[in-house]
């Protein structure tokens, strides 16, 4: 895969992410009501991607490569860096158990950010490439996994009549 077609796949899974993320949080408090960990969680995901949206044509606008690639892995680590603590500061603030699927979206943005390192570590400093086609692969992997996993768990809660505080799954 050429390195346009690959920044094509990645702007659209983000912006799939962010609309099914969007939307799976508008289905679940109108349906039945998400727990404060879930509303939280998809929160943060919904703006940390949409802001990883938004970032991804003005890096790719930038002329030098070297400069682009460094701003590219740079603001990406920092994103989800944001998210995870996000997502944390924001359960501690509410006192908020963290929910299954809060944890399972902490993970995806550590996942991501560690990628990210390791592919700039690879590409920048060392200069061995060796990760690229892992590093293309996971990444989309990784956000198709979330948008599947925020599906699931918003059919399942449709699906499954429970109150608002035992949909956590804690």
């Amino acid at each position: 895969m050429e390195w346009q077609g690959f920044e094509l796949l990645l702007f659209r899974v983000g912006n799939s992410l962010v609309l099914i993320s969007f939307l799976a949080l508008l289905i679940g408090n109108v349906k039945k009501g998400f727990c404060k960990s879930t509303q939280l969680s998809l929160a943060v995901l919904i703006l940390a991607n949409f802001l990883m949206d938004l970032s991804e044509p003005l890096i790719l606008s930038i002329g030098d490569v070297g400069f682009r690639r460094t701003m590219w892995y740079t603001t990406f680590v920092i994103f989800n860096t944001f998210a995870i603590i996000s997502i944390y500061a924001s359960h501690a603030i509410t006192r908020v158990k963290l929910s299954k699927i809060s944890i399972t979206i902490g993970l995806s943005f550590l996942a991501l950010s560690s990628i990210q390192i390791l592919r700039y570590f690879d590409r920048m400093i060392i200069g061995t490439d060796v990760l690229g086609p892992i590093y293309k692969s996971s990444i989309v992997s990784i956000n198709v996994c979330v948008v599947l996993v925020v599906v699931c768990f918003t059919a399942k809660h449709l699906i499954v009549k429970k109150d608002r505080d035992e949909s956590c799954s804690y």
